[in-house]
């Protein structure tokens, strides 16, 4: 009889214990489950608007221009500037890439031209554009020169830095330019033909004399 109670004794313990074990674990999973309804669902991320720039309209490249050039320079042979002469030529040129007014140009150019009515200069070679704001840009072109005075023609070369405006259009390829210009000419040769040429003028658009004729006819 005693021992039949010993064994109901037990079989009671063991019943309680497994009952107490079964309600503690939902007890224990109930923080998880509020963390997890508490935590705030991700945000979406929020994308920059898109700037002006890439908003407005583009610029047909290339874009090309015919200039008339025009200025003062100082040649000689052993020096720098041993006498002043005007200095003028035609230039045309073009450029692609400048689709946006913070686009860089990259071009070709050709130009004729003479240093106090004495002598013919030809030069051909790139063109780099490099926009310095909205409006306002500089050029820098080199290449070889064909310097030719009477029965001599000297090879040299070139180097021009401009400095203005070169306008770009979204209805055509012509881009208006004007331009402040410095160029350098240097020929080789023996005697007194060959030399330097220092220039500082302007470029103007050679628009502004092909509109009257234009108009005319």
């Amino acid at each position: 009889m005693m021992r039949a109670r010993a064994l109901g004794v037990c079989l009671l313990t063991l019943t309680l214990g497994e009952s107490r074990s079964a309600l503690a674990a939902p007890a224990a999973s109930e923080p998880a489950t509020s963390e997890a309804a508490t935590s705030e669902p991700a945000q979406p991320r929020e994308l920059s608007p898109p700037s002006q720039e890439a908003l407005g309209p583009r610029a047909k490249t290339p874009d090309w221009d015919v200039g008339l050039v025009a200025g003062v320079c100082g040649v000689g042979q052993s020096a720098v500037w041993q006498g002043t002469e005007f200095c003028g030529g035609v230039l045309a040129d073009v450029l692609w890439l400048r689709r946006t007014p913070r686009h860089v140009g990259l071009g070709g150019f050709v130009q004729t031209g003479t240093a106090g009515f004495f002598d013919f200069r030809a030069t051909l070679g790139p063109e780099l554009h490099v926009p310095l704001g909205g409006l306002f840009s500089a050029n820098l072109r080199t290449g070889p020169l064909l310097h030719v005075m009477g029965d001599a023609a000297l090879p040299g070369f070139t180097l021009v830095g401009e400095f203005g405006v070169r306008a770009r259009n979204h209805s055509g390829h012509y881009a208006l330019t004007h331009t402040l210009v410095l160029g350098w000419d240097q020929s080789f040769g023996t005697g007194s033909r060959a030399g330097s040429a220092l220039t500082i003028g302007l470029r103007v658009d050679a628009f502004w004399l092909a509109a009257p004729i234009g108009m005319l006819f």
